[in-house]
């Protein structure tokens, strides 16, 4: 009876862990703390058994463990380290919960309906704000060719929502029922518009394109990838359109361009900034190509190369790419161990039969990288959480072992 209540709790903390990423932040910092718990007094060394430790995990552990490591020679002051090292602690977290997603197995589908249905809350919300204002939105402004988001970042958001669009559109091709069919494709199509016509962030439009891309090739036959190249011009194709049909997204291409023409002259403006802080990580590589400066060093030792030096506060939170970050603090170590845990998860996707989860995990890979090229996604902390923690989840879904059959959509 006790075994059973407490396997009980354990899955509402972990249908609590996705289904508040989104939304509820403080009651996610609590199932995460209940997670520790669990994993303490249930877990243990199991989490290091066999059976869990695979390519997936070993990488998680190993990146946690160089990022501890660079504790050890960071000229950062403790107050960088410590955030830094806070934020990279859900490496090992991520561990736990995929130890516990594969000792609960039962609880995964449901882990995932979780984010499913927060994120249609979401959805919804972001589409009642062009007629209403909504007092749990962040934006409070109606009307059509604005900006709504219901999160406090329309980055975040457009990244989770990006990942809703792809599961509503696997469902959608996967249910026999036209009803269900129907629903799903609907809701495709509306976290699209979301994307495109009811946010200014020009990252959602990139990151859309990564996970739809990801996802359609992966729902090719085998003797149908002849087909990919075709699909994805047509999906930039119909991406563009989509975005000469919105003003709002339209405005700020040309923006973007416009950017990206005075970067040489302007470095504050947001292609520009991201132009300036790859010089400077790059700089910052080259001092210690290997190792790195240590944790948490970059948001300091940028400082000697800004230019004026007063500018630096503009620049030292992150340089908007993951890969530079660890470059600059982790070296060629630390970015090799970030690319093996992308293929680890690549190499989990394509050999799974799980046809529901599958082109989930690649688009979740394809947004990952795309995120880290024009992000620091695993150093913001609700990117960090989203990534890390559906990643295991959907690593847990696609186990081989365990998931013999796909789950039904509808």
């Amino acid at each position: 009876m006790w075994s059973h209540a407490f396997e009980k709790s354990v899955g509402l903390s972990l249908l609590g862990l996705l289904s508040t990423i989104s939304t509820l932040y403080v009651l996610h910092h609590l199932f995460t703390l209940l997670l520790i718990v669990a994993g303490v007094l249930i877990v243990g060394r199991k989490m290091l058994a066999h059976e869990h430790l695979d390519l997936t995990a070993i990488t998680l552990l190993l990146l946690f463990a160089w990022v501890s490591i660079g504790m050890l020679y960071t000229p950062a002051p403790w107050t960088w380290s410590k955030i830094n090292w806070s934020k990279y602690s859900l490496f090992l977290l991520g561990v736990l919960v995929l130890t516990l997603f594969r000792k609960y197995p039962a609880w995964r589908q449901r882990a995932l309906n979780g984010f499913v249905v927060s994120m249609g809350f979401v959805l919804v919300s972001t589409w009642a704000n062009v007629w209403f204002v909504l007092p749990w939105s962040a934006t409070k402004t109606p009307g059509w060719g604005l900006t709504h988001n219901v999160m406090y970042d329309h980055i975040i958001q457009n990244v989770m929502m990006s990942l809703l669009v792809v599961i509503a559109l696997v469902r959608a091709k996967l249910t026999p029922k036209l009803s269900t069919k129907v629903f799903w494709g609907a809701a495709c199509l509306a976290g699209i518009v979301s994307v495109t016509h009811l946010s200014s962030g020009r990252t959602g439009i990139v990151l859309l394109a990564a996970g739809l891309g990801a996802a359609l090739v992966s729902l090719l036959p085998k003797r149908g990838h002849w087909q990919a190249p075709l699909i994805l011009l047509s999906l930039v194709a119909a991406i563009a359109l989509g975005v000469q049909s919105s003003p709002l997204m339209k405005a700020r291409v040309e923006q973007a361009i416009s950017e990206f023409q005075r970067s040489d002259i302007d470095n504050t403006s947001s292609i520009g900034h991201r132009i300036y802080n790859y010089h400077l990580t790059a700089a910052l590589f080259k001092e210690h190509p290997i190792i790195g400066h240590g944790t948490g060093a970059y948001h300091t030792e940028v400082c000697r190369f800004v230019a004026p030096p007063a500018a630096c506060e503009t620049y030292q939170w992150h340089p908007h790419n993951q890969f530079t970050l660890f470059a600059a603090d982790h070296g060629l170590i630390g970015v090799g161990l970030y690319l093996l845990l992308i293929a680890a998860l690549w190499r989990h996707a394509r050999h799974s039969s799980a046809d529901e989860h599958r082109p989930v995990l690649f688009a979740l890979i394809a947004l990952l990288i795309a995120d880290s090229l024009i992000n620091s996604p695993l150093f913001s902390a609700r990117e960090n959480q989203f990534f890390i923690y559906m990643a295991v989840l959907l690593v847990s879904l696609n186990d081989r072992v365990r998931t013999l059959t796909p789950t039904n959509p509808s």
